[in-house]
């Protein structure tokens, strides 16, 4: 039986017919987010976010969080699913709104036209973000040309225990709607949120979790992303065995981070929550990166 899919349901017209007003940008509103006001906790201040590719929601002042399921039932009051997948159905553009179970794959299939060959606009892409070439080969990156699903995109490769499992897409045009594209089950062994990028260079007992790539690749060999502030039970038991964590998220999902230190710590011995004043860690300098890694003996 396949399950519920919100990839093409219109959350802002479902809140406009229900009177209820958002925020597309604000200090509580990040990239790719819209912000209400929480309906589980007082807030007048639209301190409860819903990712416009996900739809799931996450409320930075009380930690509250789900799908899109249980946003709309709360919304609704109605805890009837038919009830809900038709209202899904409604709002997404008469779209099927079932998705297929997940088949994944024995091996890894890289997208169509993924080359060595980088074109400018992928080497650009690096460089606006300071990251020299090297990473190319140290990550095992690949770029794609304009044709396929993942077209105008830099191939990330994710490995563990030093078999490749699948990638993320990240598109370097400034076009796509969808900046981070990871692997589908067509493409790929395992999905992402099975995995924990990087953490094949994590050399002692001591990791940096952070939200992406580029953190990453920022923070050096201890770090590992979590693809995003939204992580799974099977990425915090990949953390078993280390006996330091620290946690660094973006500058506005510090709550989230202090709720992923709580949830490891029970896997983790010692666990401590890196706050940033602003940005994300791939903003760091190499001075800072420097200073970071000697304080917490990286």
């Amino acid at each position: 039986m396949g399950r519920i899919s919100t990839e093409y349901f219109d959350i802002r017209s479902y809140l406009n017919s229900r009177g209820i007003p958002f925020s597309t940008s604000g200090d509580n509103v990040s990239s790719n987010w819209i912000g209400i006001n929480c309906l589980y906790c007082i807030d007048h201040a639209d301190h409860l976010g819903i990712n416009l590719l996900s739809k799931a929601f996450s409320c930075f002042k009380c930690g509250e969080k789900g799908s899109l399921i249980k946003l709309l039932q709360t919304i609704e009051g109605e805890k009837n699913l038919s009830k809900i997948y038709d209202i899904i159905s409604g709002y997404s553009g008469g779209v099927p709104v079932i998705e297929k179970e997940k088949h994944f794959q024995s091996k890894v299939y890289l997208p169509t036209g993924s080359t060595k060959n980088f074109p400018p606009a992928h080497l650009e892409f690096l460089k606006k973000r300071r990251f020299d070439v090297s990473v190319i080969e140290k990550y095992d990156l690949y770029a794609t040309g304009p044709i396929g699903d993942y077209k105008h995109r830099l191939i990330i490769p994710i490995y563990m225990n030093n078999r490749m499992l699948g990638f993320v897409g990240r598109d370097v045009s400034g076009k796509s709607p969808i900046p981070y594209k990871n692997s589908s089950d067509v493409y790929s062994i395992k999905d992402a949120k099975q995995c924990l990028y990087n953490v094949d260079n994590v050399p002692r007992k001591t990791v940096v979790i952070v939200e992406g790539v580029f953190d990453a690749w920022r923070i050096g060999d201890g770090a590992v992303a979590t693809f995003g502030t939204r992580y799974t039970h099977e990425q915090l038991l990949l953390l078993r065995g280390m006996r330091r964590a620290f946690v660094m998220y973006d500058a506005d999902a510090n709550f989230l981070a202090h709720k992923l230190a709580h949830d490891i710590s029970s896997i983790v011995p010692n666990v401590e929550v890196l706050e940033l004043i602003g940005g994300d860690p791939a903003d760091l300098t190499t001075e800072d990166v420097k200073s970071l890694r000697k304080e917490i003996k990286l």
